[in-house]
């Protein structure tokens, strides 16, 4: 009898067996005939390493250095918002959304909150209800915030200025990786979208600024990953890169490339160490340098010119461009470099009279600025120096 029944528990167990390698097989093959998405190296990655977490929160330092009454800085702030008669890109929305975060509201008939504006690159059928075209798509490797190198009519509003700009604004933002993504009828995660930046990375990128910050917030703590092509990366590779980009040719008068320089370095020193030890101290180099160069060549009313960084430039000939030296230039590169200095480490000294001065001229500036809501032409410069000065201000 005994014998009858170790039998029988050996014929199903084999059956169950049977049953389960059949059912891998059918999965399989649905695999193969496209009724399911086939595995990537890039998804491989992403599971092995998915915690859905926020990003690392990189705070400015709030100096208090100015006296800024509480209802002049709501009116100066709230400049900034979704315009009510034109229907503006990408851009604008993630300059709102800098200043105000992610609980803002807004009197506006359909974007009256910071978590609508959010959706515009969240859900693709809501923002192509409002640009005319999805702010983002579905890639073989997850989602694609779509990149301004679309030059289609009807995809230029949708479209981020800087590849990742959308990535590493969203991590600013603390949105975590989590976060549902809805494309057509599919339901995805934030975490798509850093799978496919991840997969399609490359060293000769343009523009590798906004990949830094993002990468910066959202990797961690794995130090290194691997592109479509298998070719494994690190943040030493990142951070070499950078550090041979020239100042001149960055965006906004080379101001982001110093910010993100310094999100890797407040990383690596105070989250988790992400760079090796002779990458870290080119870093603190190059960063005791631009500090230096910032400070030395401020005005006396405490603006910045676009030849705020000459010392640094490879090329000597390098002369502004008529944006960066006008006026409206100088208020782009003053509020880029002063709300810099507010994430600038304090071994690097920056002093407190050259943000105070810094403020006290931004300050006047917005003061002055014509019109109750900022058009999308001086939307990335107002809101640089709103942030600038909301860290520098308390009101009374």
């Amino acid at each position: 009898m005994a014998s009858r029944i170790g039998v029988r528990e050996y014929i199903i167990v084999a059956a169950c067996i049977l049953l389960a390698v059949g059912a891998a097989m059918v999965h399989r093959t649905g695999q193969l005939n496209g009724s399911a998405k086939p595995t990537r190296l890039a998804d491989v990655s992403s599971r092995e390493t998915s915690t859905g977490r926020a990003p690392l929160r990189i705070a400015a330092g709030p100096r208090a250095l100015l006296v800024t009454p509480r209802e002049q800085q709501e009116h100066l702030f709230n400049r900034v918002r979704p315009p009510f008669h034109e229907k503006p890109g990408v851009s604008l929305f993630l300059h709102v959304l800098r200043l105000h975060g992610v609980d803002g509201h807004f009197d506006h008939p359909v974007l009256n909150d910071s978590q609508k504006v959010l959706r515009l690159l969240t859900d693709s059928e809501f923002g192509r209800s409002f640009f005319g075209a999805p702010a983002i798509k579905r890639t073989r490797h997850g989602i694609e915030f779509v990149s301004a190198a679309l030059t289609l009519e009807e995809h230029t509003r949708a479209t981020e200025s800087h590849r990742d700009q959308c990535l590493a604004s969203l991590g600013e933002l603390g949105v975590p990786l989590s976060t549902p993504i809805t494309v057509g009828e599919e339901k995805l995660t934030l975490e798509a979208a850093l799978t496919d930046s991840l997969a399609n990375f490359h060293l000769k990128q343009n523009e590798l600024q906004w990949t830094a910050i993002a990468y910066a917030l959202y990797v961690p703590p794995r130090k290194e990953w691997v592109n479509k092509f298998g070719e494994r990366h690190t943040f030493d590779d990142l951070a070499n890169r950078l550090l041979t980009d020239p100042v001149e040719n960055s965006s906004c008068a080379g101001t982001h490339l110093g910010y993100a320089l310094t999100l890797l370095y407040r990383v690596d020193r105070t989250f988790t160490p992400i760079l090796s030890q002779g990458v870290r101290e080119r870093l603190r180099q190059r960063l005791e340098r631009t500090v230096a160069a910032a400070i030395g060549t401020q005005s006396e009313d405490g603006s910045w010119s676009g030849e705020w960084g000459r010392t640094l430039y490879s090329h000597s000939d390098h002369t502004p461009s008529a944006n960066e030296a006008d006026m409206g230039g100088r208020l782009l590169v003053t509020g880029h470099l002063c709300e810099w200095f507010l994430y600038v480490p304090a071994e690097f000294n920056v002093p407190d009279d050259c943000l105070r001065r810094a403020g006290l001229w931004l300050r006047s500036q917005l003061e002055d600025f014509p019109g109750d809501s900022v058009p999308e032409a001086a939307i990335c410069p107002y809101t640089h120096a709103a942030c600038a000065l909301r860290a520098l201000s308390r009101g009374n």
